[in-house]
């Protein structure tokens, strides 16, 4: 199985200009299904940019993960 995922996200809160980015990567890139549900696992991580007068509140954004079974 072939793992990827978009290599950014912009997050925003709903008011126009407060957003933040984050830094996206799956935690593989590739892995062989097992017998095993618990070891067919995988993660995106990422990395928070937060400004230094990033307004509060909950901020939302979609990515794309996509698996390639071959």
């Amino acid at each position: 199985v072939n793992i990827s995922s978009d290599a950014s996200v912009t997050l925003n809160n709903g008011v126009a200009g407060n957003t933040m980015s984050a830094a996206l990567a799956p935690s593989v890139s590739t892995m062989l299904l097992t017998a095993t549900p618990a070891n067919n696992a995988f993660h995106v991580v990422g990395t928070l940019s937060v400004g230094a007068s990033q307004a509060e509140g909950v901020y939302q954004g979609t990515f794309n993960v996509n698996v390639n079974y071959q």
